[in-house]
């Protein structure tokens, strides 16, 4: 005994499939519109200037005690949200121009 599909019930499944994907595809028009409306989206985000340490750590190639050496001084521009120091994007080019240089001693 061998099953097949039933061509009634693939044509059945892919009108509902579709019908739910055009519900979907309303709702979502909707929320963004919502947020258009609010300014939502145009505003710049705090993740769009903020890089994470490890991040700033891997795009620079520098290790843990290099990185805690930099901020102990007070060289890495940044921001402390919660428990996370935060870096900005432009720190990485900083390093690379040697502006983030340790003082002799």
């Amino acid at each position: 005994m061998t099953l097949t599909k039933s061509p009634v019930k693939s044509v059945v499944d892919k009108e509902y499939h579709d019908s739910v994907l055009e519900r979907i595809d309303s709702k979502f028009d909707t929320v963004i519109s919502a947020l258009s409306n609010l300014d939502i989206l145009s505003r710049p985000r705090v993740e769009d200037k903020y890089i994470t340490t490890a991040e700033w750590m891997q795009r620079c190639k520098v290790s843990r005690w290099k990185y805690d050496v930099l901020k102990k001084h007070g060289l890495l521009k940044g921001r402390t949200i919660g428990r996370r120091f935060l870096i900005e994007v432009g720190e990485v080019d900083r390093y690379f121009n040697g502006e983030l240089s340790l003082p002799e001693g």
